[in-house]
């Protein structure tokens, strides 16, 4: 965490079996934090693998929803309409939901400023639960959030059971090449 706090994005993959306490543990992390970090957390579920960055767009619109529409387009910059699919809220204050879907790299793009404009404010915290269950395009998003956001005070802490992640070939793959950089 001091790490994450001082400007260095940090990813933490905490593994256990079911009922051993990685959520309550985390929950008991956040509680004991200092200072003010925005805190961001979202569930994976098995439903939402069918959604590209199902976990990113739970988290952030738990937090986007709740700031006055300037805000969220400030905080979204030019990528209003590449997140606007992506995000109800971001969709609100743009008027509608895009016609098209955009290219993949743009709305990794997107997300990259829009988590760089919150970390500029404070350190920013994201719980992934159930991670092992997440749609490949959020586990991707890790690889390429630690690829362009290391010199940002995000920490991401992913939480899933051992079993069902080695199932998940993208979230092993993407998790051996973070343990390697």
């Amino acid at each position: 965490r001091r790490r994450a706090a001082a400007g260095e994005f940090r990813c933490v993959l905490l593994v256990a079996d079911a009922g051993l306490g990685k959520t309550r543990l985390v929950h008991e992390f956040l509680a004991r934090r200092r200072g003010r970090p925005t805190e961001l957390s979202a569930r994976a579920y098995p439903l939402g693998a069918t959604a590209a960055f199902g976990v990113w767009s739970e988290a952030l619109e738990g937090h986007l929803r709740r700031l006055p529409p300037a805000e969220v387009s400030e905080l979204c910059g030019g990528f209003l309409d590449d997140l606007a699919g992506l995000i109800r809220s971001v969709a609100a204050v743009r008027g509608s939901v895009p016609a098209h879907e955009p290219p993949r790299l743009r709305v990794l793009e997107g997300l990259v400023l829009l988590l760089a404009n919150l970390t500029s404010r404070a350190p920013v915290i994201v719980f992934l639960d159930d991670a092992h269950v997440a749609d490949a395009s959020s586990w991707e998003a890790i690889d390429y959030f630690a690829r362009n956001l290391r010199d940002q005070r995000l920490l991401v802490v992913a939480a899933a059971r051992p079993g069902e992640l080695a199932e998940n070939e993208t979230a092993t793959r993407i998790n051996l090449a973070l343990e390697q950089e």
